[in-house]
């Protein structure tokens, strides 16, 4: 039978703080009307794992193909009948990959690949919330693959681990700190071979940044899959402004605002300071990198209003305001036309 795995097929969704790498059902697990868009890009080695690892893939190229995963609800769909207590469907080219999402575990009930209809009796790869680096879950799955009047039994064990964190550096001078990789083995009973996946996560993105899947046997390895999130660049600046957890207590992230967004030559930052403090504000562009220092200074309580001026030389595309006020750090993105 033809082996068939999804991209982000994820038993981790991971939520990264700058304090603690730790994953929640809240933040990250498989949600309805979201989709993912995913470049691929040439086959690579996972490098490392560990801490404070640094993965070096700049030299990544696109292959030419895309994809664009998405979910939605077991109740929206025609195939309702087929998931089996599940409750949300994972859509990858017309592959269906049903789950049943909950607010401690995630777990994989089936999936409906071109004409073979795959059910678990025991749910395959169950993930339970949180979970941080070092952690890992172990279950053992099976169930029954039917093809028209065939039907053929399935079962083995699917290993996930956190088992690294460190910097992704990624084409385009883009780097993400504060990544979390999981890696997830699955095996399967009477073959040697093993499926094993490597997805890296980040803070201010539900799902993978970055997935690599390779077969192991005992003679060889081969990689299959190398999948870049299309919008890496955005989590870059993302993690970038998001290093501190914002407390309020001199700067609300609700009483900031833009206007207007998108905007042309210029835009209006407006921000409440809750007490007096030092404030910088940066633009950030899409690679995470400073492109303006807007302001730097001492700056009393209340209400301030803060004109951004992008010239003429700042390319149209996406930006990253910064406000760091005090202990506090907020961003918005804006976008210039």
């Amino acid at each position: 039978m033809k082996k068939l795995y999804t991209i982000i097929f994820s038993l981790f969704i991971t939520s990264i703080t700058f304090a603690q790498y730790k994953m929640t059902s809240a933040g990250n697990a498989y949600l309805a009307g979201n989709t993912h868009d995913f470049i691929f890009m040439n086959l690579v080695n996972e490098g490392n794992s560990g801490e404070n690892v640094t993965w070096d893939f700049t030299s990544l190229q696109k292959n030419g193909k895309t994809l664009t995963s998405k979910m939605y609800a077991v109740t929206s769909s025609d195939s309702a009948a087929l998931a089996c207590g599940a409750n949300i469907i994972l859509n990858e080219n017309g592959n269906l990959f049903y789950f049943k999402v909950t607010s401690d575990e995630m777990e994989q009930y089936g999936a409906t690949t071109g004409n073979v209809f795959t059910q678990f009796d025991k749910p395959c790869a169950k993930l339970q919330f949180p979970m941080k680096y070092g952690d890992k879950v172990s279950e053992e799955y099976s169930g029954t693959a039917k093809f028209k009047t065939t039907e053929n039994k399935l079962s083995g064990t699917c290993d996930v681990i956190a088992d690294a964190y460190g910097t992704l550096l990624l084409p385009g001078n883009i780097k993400i700190e504060n990544a979390l990789r999981v890696k997830q083995t699955k095996t399967f009973t009477g073959s040697t071979q093993k499926e094993i996946t490597y997805r890296w996560y980040a803070s201010g993105v539900r799902y993978p940044i970055l997935v690599i899947i390779k077969y192991e046997s005992a003679t060889q390895n081969v990689y299959c899959q190398t999948a870049l999130y299309a919008h890496a660049g955005e989590t870059a600046a993302t993690t970038q402004c998001s290093a501190t957890e914002n407390s309020g207590n001199y700067l609300s992230s609700a009483n900031v605002e833009t206007y207007p967004n998108p905007y042309t030559d210029k835009f209006t930052l407006n921000y409440k300071l809750e007490t007096a403090c030092n404030v910088k504000i940066e633009l950030i562009g899409i690679n995470g990198k400073t492109v303006k220092t807007v302001i730097n200074e001492a700056q009393d309580k209340g209400s301030n209003s803060v004109e951004v001026s992008s010239s003429t030389y700042y390319n149209p595309g996406t930006y990253f305001i910064k406000i760091t006020a005090g202990d506090d750090i907020v961003t918005r993105k804006v976008v210039k036309q």
